[in-house]
């Protein structure tokens, strides 16, 4: 933790990879996947997995993480990142429409962090304010968890979060076939990070027909 200001990016340690930087929230988020579901060799899909905050902290944990997003500037920074922290994570082609090419294949975790109206960052942005879009991204978000529940195997874990307190945005009904096992809403005037939330559902193990 940094206590007033530092130059982290400047240090030695980071130059080697050894620390990254990451919103305490984000950190909480996967200590939730990790507590659900160890993550050690587990196969991971980060589906929107940006500059790949979570995908390298899944796998400093031991993951072996795939990591898929639109944006193909976002992915050139993780594979950076990924390259100094010394992890091998696997970055998936952007020119993928829905990530993967097959939902036949399957993961033990699959990661939403969707996109959202970033009202949980007001506190530290209050310019977002301005431009605040509560309904903008609803049917892009149940678009991404309807395709993230068909990559997750049987007693596998599917792991939606936002940086929104709009409860909109983070109360998504349960997917098919799956329970919900987690659910958190960080208020950033309650607790340290940016306001976030997210939810955990692990899916149903396969019945064998009798």
């Amino acid at each position: 933790r940094v206590e007033g200001r530092a130059n982290v990016v400047g240090s030695g340690a980071y130059r080697e990879g050894a620390v990254e930087v990451q919103d305490l929230s984000s950190q909480d988020f996967v200590a939730a996947i990790a507590a659900a579901h160890p993550l050690t060799g587990a196969r991971v899909l980060d589906l929107c997995a940006g500059a790949g905050g979570k995908s390298l902290a899944m796998a400093a944990l031991g993951a072996r993480v795939q990591a898929w997003d639109r944006r193909a500037r976002a992915l050139n920074v993780l594979r950076k990142r990924a390259r100094r922290a010394g992890h091998d994570i696997h970055v998936l082609d952007p020119g993928l429409g829905s990530g993967p090419t097959t939902a036949a294949e399957r993961y033990d975790i699959v990661v939403v962090d969707a996109p959202c109206s970033g009202s949980g960052r007001l506190m530290r942005e209050p310019a977002l304010r301005l431009g605040l879009e509560p309904d903008r991204y609803i049917d892009v978000q149940a678009h991404l968890l309807k395709n993230a529940a068909t990559r997750v195997r049987p007693g596998g874990l599917l792991a939606y979060a936002t940086c929104s307190l709009l409860a909109c945005e983070n109360q998504h009904p349960t997917p098919v076939g799956f329970t919900l096992v987690d659910t958190a809403l960080r208020w950033p005037h309650r607790q340290p990070g940016d306001g976030f939330a997210w939810r955990l559902w692990r899916r149903s193990q396969a019945v064998s027909p009798s």
